[in-house]
């Protein structure tokens, strides 16, 4: 006879509301999400798109044009952790978006998704030791 494991639950799991955060964009309120899994999967799908469409039309990744950075570091994050009953956005119409929006909308990402940003989040850390 086979030994069947049950797991006991006692109590009940305690709900959690979800993180987010809205901001205006061109007119549309964006919601982001705290990234989950499939979320983060999302955005390495949509930076390798970002990747090969660039290199299809021979650009450099990523270190020459910073529309290209701009599509290849902060689109797929900013995409992948954001929805819009309006839409989102392309790649086209994303590089032509205010930057004070873009700013603000990179900011709630960044909020609520640091580990996205690496780079990003270890140069504010180097620049907080340097005021001390």
């Amino acid at each position: 006879m086979r030994n069947k494991s049950k797991i006991a639950v006692t109590g009940a799991i305690p709900r959690t509301e979800p993180i987010i955060e809205t901001v205006i964009v061109d007119g549309k309120t964006i919601t982001v999400h705290e990234g989950s899994f499939v979320m983060a999967l999302r955005k390495e799908g949509i930076r390798r798109k970002m990747i090969e469409t660039l290199k299809s039309i021979e650009k450099d990744i990523p270190d020459g044009d910073e529309e290209e950075t701009a599509l290849v570091m902060f689109y797929p994050p900013m995409m992948a952790c954001s929805s819009c009953d309006k839409g989102l956005f392309t790649p086209v119409e994303f590089l032509s978006l205010k930057e004070v929006e873009v700013d603000a909308w990179y900011q709630a990402v960044n909020k609520l998704n640091p580990h996205w940003f690496p780079s990003v989040a270890l140069m504010e850390e180097e620049l907080k030791k340097k005021e001390i």
